[in-house]
């Protein structure tokens, strides 16, 4: 499960990218992906990079740590316990 946690906290840079004082900013813009993976994605799929999506995908992952962690607990470092 730890790829998963690890990923959740991904969403906040990308999501910070998105300018908050501009309200038709609703997308990470193009020129916040500068390698060569990052455009990639982009420009095969950026409505993977709006907000509400963005928003929803973390929030999805965030409801499967959750389930994770009430079924099989929480140890140290993330890990689960034994038992």
């Amino acid at each position: 499960m730890k790829p998963l946690t690890y990923s959740n906290p991904a969403f906040n840079p990308a999501l910070f990218a998105i300018n908050p004082t501009e309200p038709s900013a609703d997308a990470v813009p193009e020129g916040a992906f500068w390698s060569q993976r990052g455009r990639q994605q982009y420009e095969s799929r950026p409505d993977r990079f709006r907000r509400g999506r963005l928003l929803e995908e973390r929030a999805a992952r965030e409801q499967v740590l959750e389930a994770f962690d009430a079924q099989y607990g929480d140890g140290p470092d993330g890990e689960v316990e034994d038992g």
